[in-house]
């Protein structure tokens, strides 16, 4: 799980002078996801009383190099769920931490983390039908928020925090509903404004102004005056086609997630506004064992791998295989009447 299967069979030679094929354990691979849904299933919610105060949903995507696509790409949703404690913050402490790169005291820890993963995929039941993967993830975030979004009578509020990939929100509308709180993350806009500052100013100095007064009235509730003034940069100066195009995209983007950049509102309430812990998980499932280089996957073998570190991850492992050889002897052993 940890390594490529090649360097696994060197290991097992060397510590225990036990020639395992590659293809054997590939196979090993795919029979240990074998029980994993079930085992998601039946998984309790964490105890209510070490749960934080907010349950924060998130997913976003990243690539799988794939056999049958000649090493091409697809992609591979991954889904967390966690819980944390409210961090109250002024504009001023977010200026701080961004312009200054000052991170902020006191910052809570997240609680129970737990990640999923799947990929777009025929159905098992007839290879006409596709099951998409986004689908997977927000079905899976969805049984989250039905577990963990209640502590004894009293309900937590339930954060969705995401980029701006706009198929992602609307799986999020239909599976995960309207009384959730949708938050684009401070990064991602942050990239975009820094994007604009580069083709609109001369300086890095200048650049860098530019950031910050826009960045200070987005933080103070005022994004209306952020687009319009883009808008008429945009009309007024003489760019490049490139540039402009740039530029318009930007606007696009600030448009279309404006209802999830109150970023003033947010932070009073002291919920999260970046999405660092999905984008560590993309890396943390696929980048770090999936797309090393040179690998190719079929679809069977990188989703058993897939569910075997989402498994890992979120710290069930162990929990895991004591279902998984429990679910197996029953099966093996169980007497029939």
């Amino acid at each position: 799980m940890r390594n490529a299967y090649g360097d696994a069979s060197t290991s097992l030679v060397d510590l225990l002078r036990v020639k395992v094929s590659v293809d054997s354990l590939e196979s090993m691979n795919l029979r240990m996801a074998t029980d994993v849904e079930a085992f998601r299933e039946q998984q309790p919610a964490p105890p209510a009383k070490e749960e934080g105060e907010l349950l924060v949903l998130s997913a976003d995507a990243t690539g799988v190099p794939m056999a049958h696509r000649g090493g091409q790409m697809q992609m591979a949703y991954i889904g967390a769920a966690y819980t944390v404690d409210r961090f109250v913050r002024t504009p001023e402490d977010v200026l701080d931490e961004v312009l200054r790169k000052q991170s902020s005291k006191g910052r809570p820890r997240p609680q129970f983390k737990r990640l999923y993963a799947d990929m777009t995929r025929p159905s098992a039941d007839d290879s006409d039908v596709t099951l998409d993967g986004r689908v997977g993830v927000f079905s899976w975030l969805a049984h989250e928020r039905q577990t963990r979004a209640t502590s004894g009578s009293q309900r937590r509020p339930v954060i969705c925090l995401m980029d701006g990939e706009h198929r992602l929100w609307e799986r999020k509308e239909q599976l995960l509903g309207e009384d959730v709180v949708e938050i684009l993350d401070f990064w991602h806009f942050l990239e975009r404004l820094r994007d604009v500052s580069r083709l609109l100013c001369d300086t890095e100095a200048s650049a860098e102004a530019f950031v910050k007064e826009r960045l200070t009235r987005v933080l103070n509730g005022d994004l209306g005056r952020v687009i319009g003034g883009l808008r008429q940069m945009l009309s007024k100066r003489r760019l490049s086609k490139k540039s402009k195009t740039t530029i318009q995209s930007a606007i696009t983007y600030f448009e279309n997630n404006r209802s999830r950049m109150r970023y003033g509102e947010y932070l009073r309430e002291g919920y999260p506004i970046a999405s660092g812990i999905i984008e560590g998980s993309c890396r943390l499932v696929v980048e770090d064992r999936l797309d090393r280089t040179g690998m190719r996957w079929s679809l069977d073998g990188a989703l058993a791998m897939l569910a075997n570190r989402t498994t890992s991850l979120s710290d069930d492992w162990n929990d895991y295989q004591t279902f998984r050889i429990t679910r197996e002897q029953n099966r093996l052993y169980s007497t029939k009447t």
